[in-house]
């Protein structure tokens, strides 16, 4: 290993190839890294040829806006960067503080983590790309990632339980995977996409926040979350099965676009509100087999929506309340009487009535 302490400086000349040949690291306990290469010459860091317990750099008791990062290659499998190696009790004396900042530099086949446990740090990308690595905030009470202008391709970002969460701003993830913890571990979405990529939790009390984003083609299979979107457009994937491609705790939607745009067998929204008032406004579901299905026996919020060429349901009641849904516009589409568009007390006694 490689220790970097007490104000030390390691500069690192761009073009610089750093080898890993075993389970090593370079250990920054109060030091500073300066990893500046260019575009021309990016400085690598080649992991160990397996993933080890060890990352390439691991983070302790240090100033993290000190070290500076750009044009710096990370090639796995093994991890290769660290904010710290704390947990509930087992804490370090000093803890890292500020932002480790990596600017424009590549992950591949790889992970970054951060495991600090109630620090003031931070870990931070921009114009990065990450293919076929992990992105993860460890349990509990862990440091934020946040991905800015970024590029993520086959690669998995989790949230683990009490982490504070993982942040993407004008970033496009593709044909990757979302994982959620509980207690507040969550994902905040901003002007970023997220093509055909899949999300799922392992525990419940989490969340997800979305402003201007697009999801496509991408399953939100997360019956315990609280999804909060503004002005994002969610376009559905093909769900052989016909089953609702969104499944959440409580929705919070102002402004929002749920559609089925290639007539796949696949249904809108699905959700359950144990906690807290849902909202519903001023959004669309379209082309769905069944748009919108509601199991809470408390009247949401859904009012000033548009349910447009949805097949068979508009909206189910799958509650035993009385649901008021007026202030709404339905499409008639092929049916003959607005009522077949709705499934309440009237098509199963043991259901709810809906007031449309």
């Amino acid at each position: 290993d490689v220790v970097i302490i007490d104000s030390s400086t390691l500069t690192i000349e761009a073009g610089v190839i750093i080898n890993f040949t075993g389970d090593f690291k370079i250990l920054v306990n109060q030091g500073v890294i300066i990893s500046n290469g260019t575009e021309s010459s990016p400085i690598t860091f080649n992991g160990n040829s397996i993933v080890g317990d060890q990352r390439m750099i691991l983070y302790k008791n240090s100033d993290l806006s000190d070290s500076s990062f750009y044009y710096s290659n990370f090639i796995g499998p093994q991890g290769s960067i660290q904010l710290a190696d704390e947990s509930e009790g087992n804490e370090d004396d000093i803890k890292n503080s500020g932002l480790l900042t990596i600017n424009e530099s590549l992950f591949d086949s790889t992970g970054v983590y951060t495991k600090g446990y109630q620090t003031q740090a931070g870990l931070v990308f921009n114009d990065t790309e990450f293919i076929s690595s992990q992105i993860k905030g460890h349990y509990p009470r862990t440091e934020p990632i946040s991905l800015n202008s970024c590029q993520v391709s086959n690669s998995s970002l989790e949230s683990d339980s009490y982490n504070d969460g993982i942040n993407l701003t004008s970033s496009t993830v593709r044909d990757s995977r979302f994982s959620l913890g509980c207690c507040g571990a969550n994902f905040n979405f901003n002007s970023s996409y997220v093509i055909n990529s899949e999300f799922f939790e392992t525990n419940n009390y989490n969340e997800i926040k979305s402003t201007s984003s697009l999801f496509f083609q991408s399953e939100l299979d997360l019956p315990s979350v609280t999804l909060t979107a503004t002005n994002t457009i969610f376009i559905a994937p093909d769900l052989a099965d016909g089953s609702y491609f969104i499944n959440v705790n409580t929705p919070r939607l102002s402004g929002v676009t749920i559609v089925n745009s290639r007539d796949y067998n696949v249904s809108g929204m699905i959700f359950s509100s144990s906690r807290g008032a849902a909202k519903i406004q001023n959004s669309t579901f379209q082309g769905f087999r069944k748009a919108l299905s509601v199991n809470f026996d408390e009247n949401p919020s859904i009012v000033n929506n548009h349910f447009l060429d949805n097949s068979q349901y508009h909206i189910i009641n799958e509650s035993t309340s009385n649901l008021n849904v007026q202030n709404n516009y339905w499409d008639l589409g092929d049916s003959q009487s607005l009522g077949d568009l709705f499934y309440d007390l009237y098509d199963d006694v043991d259901k709810g009535i809906l007031t449309y």
